[in-house]
């Protein structure tokens, strides 16, 4: 998927998602008039849209397998280059 931005859920360690082009922070998601609701469980990006179907964006990154990723502490959006070295590029 291309991106610019990526959504950064901490727990007592980190993940991250990619996020869809034009959603460049937490604000954009709450406030998006397309994005019924998002949450991350389990790490995993969910985003339902009122018109189509429900997004499930897998995590990039595990950095720790033994960590239970059922809800972050906190979540922040930061641009995609911050976190390169981490990301898989399957495009």
């Amino acid at each position: 998927m291309p991106t610019t931005h990526v959504l950064v859920a901490k727990y007592n360690t980190y993940t991250i998602f990619k996020l869809p082009i034009g959603i460049e922070s937490v604000e954009e998601l709450d406030s998006n008039s397309d994005i019924k609701s998002w949450s991350v469980k389990y790490n995993r990006l969910c985003i339902e849209y009122h018109n189509r179907n429900t997004i499930e964006i897998e995590s990039e990154f595990l950095p720790d397998e033994s960590t239970d990723y059922k809800y972050p502490e906190c979540m922040e959006v930061e641009p995609i280059e911050d976190y390169n070295h981490l990301i898989h590029n399957d495009e």
